[in-house]
């Protein structure tokens, strides 16, 4: 079952604010394979792609910057 929780929440705001999911996974204490696979559930979950995978890091799609502003509502 999908499902999107806080610490997920969490690590979407982290790879927005460092671009990279390399980082992002070392600033949530996480391994890159969990950050990949829960960014690609999440995506699911919202139903559209929600970053821009780049040889050098990631890019907020359009929904991901939309995405972006609630997480950062929600968790605050």
């Amino acid at each position: 079952m999908l499902r999107f929780d806080f610490v997920t929440l969490r690590l979407f705001v982290a790879i927005a604010d460092e671009g990279r999911l390399t980082a992002a996974a070392e600033r949530e204490h996480l391994a890159l394979a969990a950050v990949s696979k829960r960014v690609s559930d999440l995506e699911t979950l919202v139903g559209t792609e929600l970053l821009y995978r780049r040889p050098r890091g990631v890019e907020l799609t359009p929904a991901g910057r939309a995405f972006l502003h609630h997480a950062r509502r929600i968790l605050e």
